[in-house]
């Protein structure tokens, strides 16, 4: 799914997941709704025989108004709680891709290799998101299987579904092979790579001076005493 061009090139769909059926509805929403239309007590009759069937009604309008405030007010304090920490679950995610022109159609299509990553969070309210260079990315393994784990900046860490994902246009229910396309796209292991080489320059830089400084004092200290 292509996007319009941003000014960092165009915007792509690498990743998306609906939330679970527990999350779409709300809890104390469909307890208050039961409690108001179907709370009831049985009806008094002034005489009871044997065969008579028993009789309900809905109880007085303040009991069932009161419980159904109650019952909003207790999930409305669960839902804060449940938001906060929805806040790290990623619901979708793009790419941000260089532009590139077809010269015999004359259109413009995303080419050449993710230069961004754009999230958006279960936790996202009017469709905010997150705009993050891609080298500051890192996927992680997780603890379990259906989900990954992508590190951004170095500390904060999301939590990526792959069970029912689509990844990059095409739904899939096998979590493993969500799994290995995610870490194609976000190339992990590639940019850990090259991070390991970055590291052993600049180790190997260090030495070099370290090396330099102590020659250089070396050849001071055979200078003072010639």
């Amino acid at each position: 799914m292509l996007r319009p061009l941003t000014s960092l090139g165009i915007k792509r769909e690498i990743y998306s997941r609906p939330p679970d059926w527990w999350a779409k509805y709300t809890c104390s929403a469909i307890g208050a709704e039961n409690v108001f239309k179907r709370w009831t007590q049985e009806v008094d009759h002034p005489v009871k025989t044997e065969d008579q069937t028993v009789k309900r009604e809905l109880r007085p309008f303040r009991q069932r108004a009161v419980l159904s405030l109650a019952i909003v007010g207790f999930g409305t304090g669960l839902g804060i709680l449940f938001i906060s920490g929805r806040s790290r679950i990623i619901k979708r995610m793009y790419g941000i891709f260089p532009p590139t022109v077809n010269s015999k159609k004359g259109n413009v299509a995303a080419g050449g290799e993710m230069t961004h990553l754009v999230l958006e969070t279960f936790g996202n309210f009017s469709r905010q998101e997150k705009t993050i260079p891609k080298e500051l990315c890192q996927t992680l393994p997780s603890k379990k299987n259906n989900e990954l784990r992508l590190q951004v900046h170095g500390d904060s860490v999301y939590w990526i579904g792959l069970d029912n994902a689509k990844v990059d246009g095409q739904s899939t229910s096998d979590s493993t092979a969500a799994r290995d396309k995610l870490k194609e796209l976000l190339g992990g292991e590639k940019i850990m790579a090259q991070r390991e080489a970055i590291r052993l320059k600049e180790l190997e830089r260090a030495k070099k001076e370290e090396d330099l400084a102590k020659e250089a004092q070396e050849n001071l200290f055979a200078k003072s005493r010639a």
